[in-house]
């Protein structure tokens, strides 16, 4: 099955728990994507250790895909997140992997933030 569904919102579970925490729950944090109904789309999830992330990422029916990361993709995944629009959340069976996609069209070269740096 292949699956790409646009996210609307998104909601983050940064999770806390103290040192035992990773014994418990191997996760630092979660996100559930949300489509244009209000319903999950599907989750990604950054790992402490990426020794204890699963192998591939996978597709549940019930909560959608799951797709894995490392604990230091975060604040790539966040920023786009913020920033970008339209994005998507794809599974692909046959590959067992899951990706971000911004835009459905290629972005000009050159579009940024022209206010970021004065001049």
């Amino acid at each position: 099955m292949n699956v790409s569904k646009e996210i609307k919102r998104y909601i983050v579970h940064y999770l806390a728990g103290g040192k035992n925490v990773s014994s418990r729950d191997p996760r630092r944090a979660f996100i559930n994507l949300l489509g244009e109904d209000g319903k999950s789309v599907g989750f990604l999830n950054f790992y402490r250790n990426p020794e204890s992330m699963p192998d591939k990422d996978r597709y549940d029916p019930t909560f959608g895909a799951q797709l894995y990361y490392s604990w230091q993709d975060f604040p790539q995944v966040i920023d786009l997140l913020r920033n970008e629009k339209p994005i998507y959340l794809r599974y692909f069976e046959t590959s067992i992997a899951g990706d971000l996609l911004v835009g459905v069209e290629p972005e000009p070269v050159g579009e940024g933030e022209d206010d970021v740096l004065p001049r």
